[in-house]
């Protein structure tokens, strides 16, 4: 983020950034061996690497790029490690609330 100057361009003060990374890092649940921390690092580490060596901040706007990062930080958040079907049978709140129909998907939007 601060390598692009999104911070600055966005108005984001580092405390209130600070503050987003560490709501983020408390949101994932860290027994989940691959909806967690380390992949949501990864793949902002992905992302960044695609900005960088395919100059995308030279095709898409500030905006589109803050947006991929975030996408990029928190697209994983809340995911519970297990899948639909898992849901659906054991009768969760998120499969009810979503009507049994992709509840994960339903959840990350």
């Amino acid at each position: 983020f601060q390598q692009y100057g999104l911070l600055e361009k966005f108005s984001i003060a580092d405390h209130n950034f600070t503050n987003l990374l560490r709501q983020v890092k408390e949101s994932f649940y860290e027994n989940n061996t691959y909806h967690n921390t380390l992949k949501a690092i990864s793949t902002t580490r992905n992302f960044h690497y695609f900005v960088k060596v395919g100059e995308l901040m030279q095709h898409i706007s500030d905006l589109n790029v803050m947006a991929g990062f975030l996408a990029s930080l928190m697209h994983d958040l809340g995911h519970p490690g297990v899948s639909n079907q898992y849901l659906i049978a054991t009768r969760h709140p998120k499969a009810i609330r979503y009507n049994d129909k992709s509840v994960l998907e339903n959840h990350h939007c």
